[in-house]
């Protein structure tokens, strides 16, 4: 049998050293210091592309890092930039883009789906979660809220009166054109 023939198969020891022939099986190895064979190609998530996620993180805020996540990828859903059955990037992936820890990622991504805005499908990816339409609207009624409080305790510091916020309020309200429905 010639090398590099069918029955030969690539093979690197567990410790990382030079890859060597071996015309044994090629049976996965499950102890330390046994051999494993070398990846033929990086694995690929089979018919999922995902978005790209544009999270800013920052490392001055008194914020942790997988909130400052889950916050952003919350309101995208909310705003319905990330729409049901969107793919997002692997818990690695999206580690390996922003220079963080893939535990903080997946903390991040836990907590999401815990609370229903993200489903895992197992060999897919992770996805946006289906929402129920009643409940989606009071979520973002509670984002636009939440948002406002912020605007109205800016307001006060700086001694922005009622009166005037409503008129800014009511300016921009008619001059936004309507958004439009998914």
């Amino acid at each position: 049998m010639t090398e590099g023939g069918p029955e030969t198969a690539l093979w690197r020891g567990a410790d990382g050293g030079t890859p060597s022939t071996d015309r044994r099986a090629a049976l996965p190895a499950t102890r330390a210091g046994a051999l494993d064979p070398l990846p033929a190609e990086p694995r690929k998530r089979p018919d999922v592309t995902a978005m790209p996620m544009h999270i800013v993180i920052s490392n001055s805020s008194k914020e942790p890092i997988y909130e400052q996540i889950k916050r952003q990828i919350k309101e995208c859903i909310l705003r319905g930039e990330l729409k049901e059955n969107e793919p997002l990037p692997s818990i690695r992936q999206l580690a390996k883009d922003l220079h963080i820890s893939v535990i903080t990622t997946k903390r991040a991504y836990d907590d999401l789906k815990r609370e229903g805005f993200l489903v895992s499908v197992v060999g897919k990816g992770t996805f946006v979660a289906g929402q129920n339409r009643e409940l989606l609207r009071e979520m973002r009624l509670r984002w636009i809220e939440y948002r406002l409080a912020e605007v109205v305790a800016e307001s006060k510091a700086l001694n922005v009166t009622l009166p005037e916020l409503t008129e800014m309020l009511q300016l921009l309200y008619e001059e936004t054109p309507i958004a439009e429905q998914a």
